[in-house]
């Protein structure tokens, strides 16, 4: 931690970095205590499939904030984890509509 004593303010971003991963880390530990392996990341695009059912990744992105290709970064991992699926859109064929699995619910 003597960098960050050695150049002060300048460094505030790096010192937030690890601030921010350290936190992370902290939650993901809290999961697996609780005996859930949903990675925090991964929760605001879930909490919305679980609250509103199923959405397009365009919908989701808007409502977290998150890039369009954060959110289908997280999408697919969710689907790696068996927690949502992907189903073309009826009405829209350049979407997908993204749902919760059983696993998921």
């Amino acid at each position: 931690m003597e960098f960050f004593e050695r150049s002060g303010l300048v460094a505030i971003g790096s010192r937030t970095r690890l601030l921010s991963e350290r936190l992370l880390r902290d939650a993901r530990e809290i999961n697996l205590l609780y005996g859930s392996d949903l990675k925090p990341r991964w929760f605001p695009v879930f909490y919305l499939l679980l609250q509103d059912g199923a959405c397009v990744v365009k919908d989701l992105a808007a409502s977290t904030g998150q890039s369009h290709p954060a959110v289908v970064k997280v999408v697919g991992e969710l689907v790696k984890a068996g927690l949502v699926e992907r189903k073309p859109h009826p009405t829209d064929g350049r979407s997908s509509l993204i749902s919760l699995t059983a696993k998921g619910q």
